[in-house]
């Protein structure tokens, strides 16, 4: 799927938050979106020598924050939400930094119901397994930018600024419930019953007899 074609991302959501929490969470995941996908814009632009565009010495300055909202397009859309418990919120965006949000949640989710990592590892050590889980999940970027020739220390600038910061403002969403599982595809949603028009009337309507615009609710 090229880069620029619309994919989606569907979030499961155990529970609906506060209109506060609501908010947090969409600037959240459409920030860490925003820098994702500078991130991989920028890695492709180094390995495909279109690198003009961030300056004379690309692989010396990493993009800025100001890429982000600069650069950024197609950006993340809304695509449909479900509030009820449990819901999902699913987002529609390019493809690789909604695979690679999805990829990290996925990855931590699964780290955070296995209660021998929670007993065994103390804070510390679980901070830096999560940070390992967000490296992982642009591992095969890393490589190209290093088969490229960018110094190590470019590629740790650009992580941190792009990758790691963005992935980890999504953890405590994640902790707090309001992301669950992802989701391969959009829960099936009920049909809502029909009106409970008497027996009577819908009698009349099938005759003829009354338009359904003058049924009283």
């Amino acid at each position: 799927m090229p880069e620029h074609e619309t994919s989606r991302l569907i979030l499961e959501a155990p529970r609906s938050g506060t209109v506060a929490e609501t908010a947090d969470y969409l600037v959240a995941i459409e920030t860490c979106y925003r820098h994702l996908y500078v991130f991989h814009e920028w890695v492709d632009d180094i390995v495909d020598g279109e690198w003009r565009r961030w300056g004379p010495f690309p692989w010396l300055y990493p993009p800025s924050a100001a890429d982000t909202v600069a650069t950024t397009e197609p950006v993340l859309q809304l695509g449909s939400v479900q509030l009820r418990s449990p819901g999902f919120w699913e987002f529609l965006g390019a493809l690789n930094p909604l695979e690679t949000i999805r990829k990290y949640l996925v990855d931590r989710n699964e780290r955070r119901k296995d209660s021998q990592w929670r007993e065994e590892l103390d804070a510390e050590k679980q901070r830096l397994d999560t940070e390992r889980l967000r490296t992982q999940a642009v591992a095969e970027r890393i490589d190209m930018l290093r088969k490229a020739g960018i110094p190590q220390s470019i590629i740790r600038r650009a992580l941190a600024a792009h990758v790691l910061q963005p992935l980890g403002a999504m953890d405590r969403f994640q902790d707090a419930n309001l992301i669950g599982g992802v989701l391969t595809d959009m829960p099936h949603l009920p049909i809502a019953p029909a009106p409970p028009y008497p027996a009577q009337e819908r009698r009349r309507y099938k005759k003829g007899e009354k338009k359904a615009a003058d049924w009283k609710l």
